[in-house]
C-alpha cells in the first residue's frame, strides 16, 4: 500500500505540471486503487492504477461531486482546531468506501 501511495502522488504531481486541472482528473481516476489492490492482491501497482482509471470512465464527476459535499464540513473541522476530523474522516471514507462498493466493485 505503501509503494501504490508513492506511485500514486508521483503521477497526480507529473500530471499538475500540465495544469492544476489535468492533476485533479487524474487523482480522481486513480483513487479506486487502494480498494482494487485490496480486493485483488495478485495486480502489480501499476495495473491497480490502470484498473482504477479504467472502472472509474464515466464516474468522476459523480465522485468529484461527492467529495465536494465534504468541503464545509473540512473547513468546519479546521474553525475547531481539527478536533472534528474524528468523527468527519471515518465518515468520509466510509463514504468513499459505499462509493466503491456502489459503482465500481
Amino acid at each position: 500500500m505503501i509503494k501504490l501511495a508513492i506511485a500514486q502522488i508521483v503521477l497526480i504531481i507529473l500530471w499538475s505540471f500540465l495544469f492544476v486541472i489535468p492533476g485533479i482528473i487524474k487523482g480522481i481516476s486513480y483513487s479506486q486503487a487502494f480498494y482494487l489492490l485490496k480486493g485483488h492482491p495478485e495486480y502489480t501497482i501499476f495495473e491497480a492504477l490502470a484498473e482504477s482509471r479504467r472502472r472509474m470512465h464515466g464516474y468522476k464527476w459523480r465522485y468529484f461531486m461527492l467529495n465536494l459535499r465534504f468541503i464545509g464540513w473540512g473547513i468546519a473541522v479546521s474553525f475547531i482546531l481539527g478536533i472534528g476530523s474524528l468523527w468527519l474522516c471515518p465518515y468520509l471514507f466510509t463514504t468513499q468506501g459505499v462509493f466503491y462498493d456502489k459503482y465500481i466493485a
